[in-house]
């Protein structure tokens, strides 16, 4: 079959030599290519949200692994009683591999602010990453108290010993 396809390349383009490929039944054209799926892995439910402050904070943190690579998008925090400037990164090791920045109000509807990165970044199996979030002075947040998370894709290796800021990661995931 392939024998009567041998032309030289210069003489059809490559749109051309698809269409051949699949005239002679050689690509099911009929399959769908994978795509990336936007995505969130929740690290808390709606009803451990609670009003509180943590005075003496001015971080938190937690360290997770993903069982196949991920492009990373954001993170989401919770949002502030007042308004605060705040920090998100993630990084590898001491390398920082995306952050962002800017102000969290809770604007009385909604308490989560999702900060996305510039640009995604991709997350490799096996390796340790920590999501940090800042503030430059202490934390007003709402915070949630953080159960156990379980996912087929992460593995969260460490949680903030109190209270939890970050809520939710958001990513891309090819399908």
């Amino acid at each position: 079959e392939i024998s009567k396809l041998v032309v030289p390349s210069c003489v059809l383009s490559s749109i051309e030599l698809v269409n051949l490929f699949i005239s002679e039944k050689l690509i099911d054209c009929k399959v769908k290519s994978p795509t990336w799926r936007c995505k969130e892995f929740s690290l808390c439910s709606n009803n451990s949200i609670i009003r509180n402050a943590d005075l003496t904070r001015t971080s938190s943190s937690l360290t997770f692994e993903v069982t196949s690579s991920v492009l990373m998008t954001g993170l989401t925090v919770l949002s502030s009683r007042g308004s605060d400037a705040v920090k998100v990164s993630i990084q590898k090791a001491s390398l920082v591999c995306g952050s962002s920045s800017g102000n969290i109000q809770y604007n009385g509807k909604n308490m989560e602010r999702c900060f996305k990165f510039p640009a995604p970044f991709r997350l490799d199996p096996k390796v340790q990453y920590t999501a940090t979030i800042i503030s430059p002075s202490s934390f007003s947040f709402y915070t949630s108290i953080q159960t156990q998370v379980s996912s087929s894709l992460f593995t969260i290796t460490t949680l903030p010993s109190n209270y939890g800021f970050i809520t939710r990661i958001k990513y891309d995931a090819y399908e």
